[in-house]
């Protein structure tokens, strides 16, 4: 198809660039690209500068020995939506927006110096963006050979290497934390957790890392390095898509699930031990995509704060995936994650139960909460109801066995069976149980998990609303019922959220609460 009137459409460059300028880089993940690249290039060593002064602001530099790059490559690197498509099948980049759109998203000029092995000449491509708003087209420097000037300052870097690439960024006005210190340490803490894998590789493949001359260790976010860490299991998955008539393709991911040691309030806050920071990693090609994500598999709460799960995807399930080119955020399609939900939902509720027995050891005293969960099941009808968890159920497999005639004695005795096992589905639907765990002193009063139309409250024994509320006033039944009630409705309701956003956003009202009753409570 053609059009019958074709005529050129070039977007405005100023506003295109303000667009692009605000597609939610932070300055941790526009690093990320940039190493992406580097790591891409084969590099072994990649190191970072950042720079402040009061005056100028910040100065970003990221020095590599990887391959370089030619002519026709470097004049690429600076163009959006690069050209050059055919990434290997282990390349950390993709659709050929990284390098700019990282770097245009925390500064308005960047430099890219590069040679090649065998070589001794220099290279050169520049981006200013207010020489762009300035014209009101896209131009940029070069590529073209660095002058002396030029050559005098990357010598510094290149000058004893055979090969290698370094990336400068200035005028970055995206960056406006006047504490350098800090910004420094989140983008090392950044690196030493997203590319630990390629810290671990062994001697012939590992890259290694440094900002400011400080080299930069591989973080351990799972403890699987500790000793006290139960590796609950580390397999390999093979998952199956159908992509197109009676083709089908497989590909293999791996996953870790791990339960951290408890550790003592101090020492988890200390590490953060916390329900943000447990769930799954996610990593395509070993790199590290997402934290802290449940994948659908498990709600948040204190009681699942020690797992940790750790999932490689290869590239070649990047649609499957939903990754977007700022690799922050996946999508991963309602396919691979009924396969994920099959293969590791199980091991997951596995690990959950036995962090709640390790918790049972340290109740202070078991109270009987009988009365109440029966009293709430009878009111069932005029109470909300969380929803019934989602149950993964095996297809059933049609066979051409005869059908048995049935008689209509046989048929009432079934349409029977049907009406009881209705109405004690009925009867379940506002069913709870009580069960107190240890969650720590400052940790929430409760916690609800929802297994199928059961809701279980998990009340704080370590907490003194356990004591003062519950233990204490145990003989006065009333009192004792209402408070029991006033739990269950609070978790229930946390069961009706069904939007995750929202949910997350309670949680920092929970604890907050939590935190001035034990204030509260403790000070009579």
């Amino acid at each position: 198809m053609s059009y019958l009137a074709p005529k050129t459409n070039n977007p405005s460059p100023s506003r295109l660039l303000d667009s692009l300028r605000s597609t939610g880089y932070d300055c941790p993940s526009a690093v990320g690209d940039i190493l992406d690249n580097s790591i891409d290039a084969k590099a072994t060593q990649i190191d970072t500068i950042i720079n402040y002064d009061k005056k100028c602001g910040y100065e970003c530099i990221f020095i590599d020995n990887g391959h370089g790059m030619n002519e026709e490559i470097l004049d690429d690197a600076l163009m959006l939506g690069s050209e050059k498509g055919d990434y290997e099948v282990d390349s950390l980049g993709i659709f050929g927006f990284g390098l700019i759109t990282a770097s245009i998203g925390i500064c308005k000029r960047v430099e890219v110096y590069t040679k090649v092995e065998g070589s001794e000449e220099i290279l050169v491509s520049i981006q200013d963006l207010d020489v762009i708003y300035e014209e009101n087209k896209f131009e940029k420097d070069g590529p073209r050979k660095v002058n002396e000037e030029e050559k005098k300052w990357i010598n510094q870097y290149l000058s004893d290497k055979t090969s290698g690439t370094v990336v400068r960024w200035l005028k970055c006005d995206k960056l406006i934390d006047p504490q350098s210190d800090r910004l420094i340490n989140t983008v090392k803490n950044k690196i030493a957790n997203i590319y630990r894998a390629f810290m671990n590789f062994p001697d012939d493949s590992k890259v290694a890392f440094s900002i400011n001359g400080e080299s930069i260790e591989p973080a351990d976010p799972c403890w699987v390095n500790d000793d006290r860490t139960e590796i609950f299991s580390d397999e390999y998955y093979t998952v199956k898509f159908n992509v197109g008539k009676n083709k089908i393709i497989e590909e293999k991911i791996r996953a870790r699930l791990v339960l951290l040691p408890r550790f003592e309030r101090k020492q988890a806050r200390e590490y953060k031990i916390n329900e943000v920071n447990s769930g799954f990693h996610l990593f395509r090609n070993n790199r590290v995509i997402l934290e802290g994500q449940t994948l659908g598999l498990y709600r948040k709460n204190p009681i699942k704060n020690r797992f940790r799960g750790e999932i490689y995807f290869p590239s070649s399930l990047d649609d499957l995936e939903g990754i977007n080119f700022t690799k922050m955020k996946l999508e991963i399609t309602p396919s691979l994650n009924d396969q994920l939900q099959r293969y590791l939902g199980p091991q997951v509720t596995a690990i959950n139960n036995k962090a709640i027995r390790t918790m049972r050891k340290t109740i202070k005293k078991d109270l009987n909460f009988d009365e109440i969960e029966k009293f709430i099941a009878q009111r069932s009808k005029f109470l909300a109801k969380p929803k019934k968890e989602k149950e993964i159920r095996k297809r059933s497999v049609k066979t051409t066995t005869k059908k048995k005639v049935k008689t209509q004695k046989q048929k009432n005795i079934v349409a029977r069976r049907r009406f009881r096992r209705k109405d004690i589905i009925n009867s379940l639907e506002a069913k709870c149980k009580f069960e107190p765990l240890a969650l720590g002193e400052f940790g929430p009063i409760y916690s609800a998990d929802q297994q199928g139309k059961l809701t279980v409250i998990n009340v704080n024994t370590d907490h003194p609303f356990y004591e003062r509320f519950m233990v204490e006033t145990e003989e006065n039944v009333d009192f004792f019922n209402c408070v029991g009630y006033l739990l269950y409705s609070m978790a229930s309701a946390d069961g009706l959220i069904e939007d995750q956003d929202v949910f997350e956003n309670l949680r920092p009202w929970k604890t907050w609460m939590s935190t001035n009753l034990y204030g509260l409570l403790t000070t009579r």
